[in-house]
């Protein structure tokens, strides 16, 4: 029971560091089965290996590499560089095309409008009928064109 509690406690620390760093929370899935996976060999092997092991040490041996497992997949996940396009890198900035932005707050009129990531300004920014910036910047300038509530 015990080690159930533990994969899913890992499997929701995963999951919540690769959504933190734009990926699926899915990859989280590759904790019980690494752990799962690693635990089985370092068993097949022990039993291969040392048959008249004591069943009891063949489980504490296997539960080990279970948990080894465990630790690959979760230090993967932290080293894993957060993805371009990211929602959120845990900073409080969102990236859009390579370019930390800050979200604005939409003016409450409830309609939607683009907002894109003006380079001259270094801020998202609402976009006008022309696909400019509202500051008067051109099109070249504007990046990570995306609808908010206007």
């Amino acid at each position: 029971m015990a080690e159930i509690i533990g994969i899913i406690w890992l499997t929701r620390i995963v999951s919540r560091i690769v959504v933190r760093k734009g990926y699926s929370k899915w990859y989280a899935a590759f904790v019980p089965g690494v752990w799962f996976f690693s635990e089985t060999v370092v068993m097949l092997a022990l039993v291969i290996l040392a048959p008249s092991t004591n069943p009891y040490v063949l489980m504490m041996v296997a539960l080990a590499g279970g948990v080894a497992g465990g630790a690959v997949v979760y230090f993967l996940a932290k080293n894993a560089p957060a993805r371009t396009g990211a929602a959120d890198t845990g900073t409080g900035e969102v990236a859009v095309s390579n370019a930390p932005v800050r979200v604005r707050r939409a003016p409450a009129s409830g309609k939607q409008a683009l907002v894109g990531y003006c380079d001259e300004c270094g801020t998202n920014v609402w976009l006008t009928a022309d696909g400019g910036c509202e500051n008067g910047h051109g099109q070249d300038s504007i990046s990570g064109v995306h609808w908010a509530l206007r």
